[in-house]
């Protein structure tokens, strides 16, 4: 009966799994209606779609902070786990896909600590690539962020033997001096670089 006809009575299929070929095709589609209705007619006899092979690409996640502060003394570092993320999609997809980033908004800084931060792929202008059909491996990575300090530190000369006593010999570095760069807590101890001499 046409009169009680509803909208999900009738079913439009479009078979794709005979595509074998990439690019622009023509695919018939196959209507399904209830016992006793016939069809009479249809608006296209074909979809189109257009095929394109699957492939991967695998991108070091970067991170790139947002309206961070912190001690000037110290340089900051970031560490992802994972740190590589897989994406898989087209590969006219994935050519556009320059990196894979994380945004991360950090505040005020003042102790190492760790984030989770969601991964944006990016183009080559810096646009952010939204596209369903890339699929990444993971979505999301937890950040460690540590605070780098760098320090300046003198060479002293210690003698461990030998004919002359430190009261007898001289000995003068060239550099003098060494800078170290290493976390807060080993960096900010360390005041001398002793070297034995034999």
């Amino acid at each position: 009966d046409v009169v009680n006809l509803k909208n999900s009575d009738i079913v439009a299929t479009v078979d794709v799994s005979a595509l074998s070929n990439e690019g622009e095709q023509d695919i018939a589609i196959e209507i399904n209606l209830p016992n006793g209705i016939n069809l009479v007619e249809k608006s296209t006899d074909f979809w189109t779609v257009i095929a394109e092979k699957k492939t991967a690409k695998t991108f070091e996640i970067e991170v790139t902070p947002l309206n961070g502060s912190w001690d000037t003394d110290y340089e900051i570092e970031f560490s992802c786990t994972p740190d590589f993320v897989t994406v898989e999609g087209s590969k006219r997809l994935l050519d556009s896909v320059d990196k894979a980033v994380v945004l991360l908004d950090l505040g005020r800084i003042e102790n190492p600590t760790t984030a989770k931060g969601v991964i944006t792929l990016l183009d080559r202008g810096g646009n952010v690539i939204d596209d369903d059909n890339l699929k990444l491996s993971v979505k999301s990575v937890s950040v460690y962020i540590s605070l780098m300090m760098t320090k300046e530190v003198p060479i002293k000369v210690e003698f461990t033997a030998g004919v002359f006593s430190v009261n007898d010999a001289q000995m003068t570095c060239n550099p003098p001096t060494v800078t170290l760069k290493g976390s807060t807590g080993k960096v900010s101890s360390i005041n001398v670089i002793a070297v034995g001499v034999d």
